[in-house]
């Protein structure tokens, strides 16, 4: 659960946004007023502390020009009352170092973080600004970064999804974008990243849950859970496969995300449809006859072993990787290593457990500056300005699998088979709710204590629903 914090009483920073080229101009122009000193950084001149007006702290090279070449007296201080200033500036090595003059340093999850290093590599050859990803854990993220933006010691960028902005939003740690060619994003794209009316950054990728079928095991695609369920046993009392329908979890929790479907196949969800920004008690829509159900379904999967919460995650990526798993209900984000696997795959979408049409959460990833960022210009124009041209969402593309939300970028896509597969599982989507993290706290609890048969599943839903009220009244 992503904890929250108060608003900070340091004042946000607002900052005119500038074309990555600018950057590139105002590099060139004070690299020429520094002299001939050859160890002076070529990013020095974009410090959040350099000021509006760089040239103003560069010092004449020449320490001996005469004071008939400054300005008269009645219009500048004599001579022999600049050369203190002189002294102090004249160094190169006293000016702001490189570290701050000429870096952003970007968060981004273990699997984000490593496909933006082409675009950020991309980014320090066109500008001289050295760019530093930093990979956090999915779970600490956005947690760490609301502790630490007001200090001054966190990144200049994160990376999140959507639902996230609610939350850094109300801690005050995210600042506002102009994107100038917002119309060339996908339809919902930009909404999806705004709030109040505001754009909060800019938005990369959009993605959502299939499932993936190993097409050695399993050659057709399955109409229903249980006929997932079943194939997976026949396999494994073949000796050919050696786990099924694998859901992975987080070690202590419950994943509510990718048990979505699931729930939605019976007609029961977090929030009713077309919740707002900030839910209401009424808003809320666990304790409802299709509910029920699904919790005695899960019971009755929890004890069979058809879902386990003991599957993590990575244990469940290996077995699908390894071959010996039939299917696997995740993301565009394991498509990397699913296909350097070398296993025959396809993507499908995810089959109904109950009676419903399965629904799945879509969200939008994008770049975000936080509102202290040591390097506010750089970092605005990066995220506003050169992530958000064609070529950098098509980069992001094939380095992380995900759709762009380019529109021009996504039509390039338009042949690639993996994210057709994900797009028509994406067919009955819905945004994640705002504050999800938080608000689906007690589901993931019940989730855990009804697979492992810690009570009756109705009454621990029913105490699920009732804490959730709880924190959604809280606000």
């Amino acid at each position: 659960m992503l904890e929250t914090q108060e608003r900070s009483a340091r004042p946000r920073r607002r900052w005119t946004l500038v074309g990555f080229t600018a950057v590139a101009v105002l590099v060139a122009g004070l690299l020429a007023s520094c002299g001939d000193d050859d160890d002076t950084p070529a990013s020095a001149p974009v410090s959040a502390d350099s000021g509006s007006e760089p040239t103003a702290e560069a010092a004449p090279a020449d320490d001996e020009a005469p004071a008939e070449e400054a300005a008269p007296a009645e219009e500048a201080a004599p001579a022999e009352e600049e050369a203190p200033a002189v002294e102090e500036a004249a160094p190169a090595e006293e000016a702001a170092p490189a570290e701050s003059a000429g870096k952003i340093v970007i968060w981004g999850d273990t699997v984000i973080g490593p496909a933006a290093q082409a675009t950020a590599d991309r980014y320090t050859e066109a500008t001289g600004i050295e760019v530093e990803i930093v990979t956090k854990e999915f779970t600490s993220l956005i947690g760490d970064f609301i502790a630490i933006a007001p200090t001054g010691e966190g990144p200049d960028v994160v990376i999140t999804s959507n639902n996230q902005i609610a939350n850094l939003v109300e801690n005050g740690v995210i600042t506002t974008v102009e994107i100038a060619n917002a119309d060339e994003f996908a339809p919902g794209t930009i909404d999806s990243v705004s709030q109040g009316g505001q754009v909060w950054g800019t938005p990369y990728a959009t993605e959502n849950l299939g499932l993936y079928r190993n097409t050695d095991l399993a050659p057709e695609p399955v109409s229903t859970v249980q006929e997932a369920m079943d194939i997976s046993a026949e396999l494994i009392a073949e000796g050919r496969a050696e786990a099924g329908y694998l859901i992975g979890f987080q070690p202590e929790q419950a994943d509510t995300y990718h048990l979505f479907p699931l729930q939605s196949s019976f007609g029961n969800t977090l929030f009713v449809d077309g919740v707002g920004p900030v839910p209401s008690v009424e808003d809320v829509n666990l304790d409802t006859p299709g509910g029920f159900e699904y919790a005695q379904q899960l019971a009755e999967w929890g004890a069979d072993g058809s879902i386990s919460p003991d599957i993590t995650m990575a244990i469940a990526l290996d077995r699908f990787t390894s071959g010996v798993a039939p299917f696997f209900v995740s993301g565009p984000w394991f498509l990397p290593p699913i296909q350097e696997s070398g296993i025959n795959f396809s993507i499908d979408p995810i089959p109904p457990g109950g009676s419903y049409p399965v629904q799945v959460y879509q969200a939008t990833y994008g770049f975000f500056v936080n509102a202290f960022a040591n390097n506010p210009l750089a970092a605005n124009d990066f995220v506003a300005n050169f992530t958000a041209t064609e070529e950098s969402q098509f980069e992001l593309y094939e380095e992380g699998g995900k759709a762009p939300a380019h529109a021009a970028a996504l039509a390039r896509t338009a042949d690639d088979p993996n994210l057709a597969g994900f797009a028509a599982a994406g067919g009955n989507g819905k945004p994640i709710p705002p504050d999800y993290g938080v608000f689906s706290a007690p589901l993931a609890t019940a989730y855990v204590q009804i697979l492992r048969g810690e009570g009756d599943p109705v009454e621990i839903w029913q105490s699920m629903a009732d804490a959730t009220r709880e924190l959604v009244a809280e606000g």
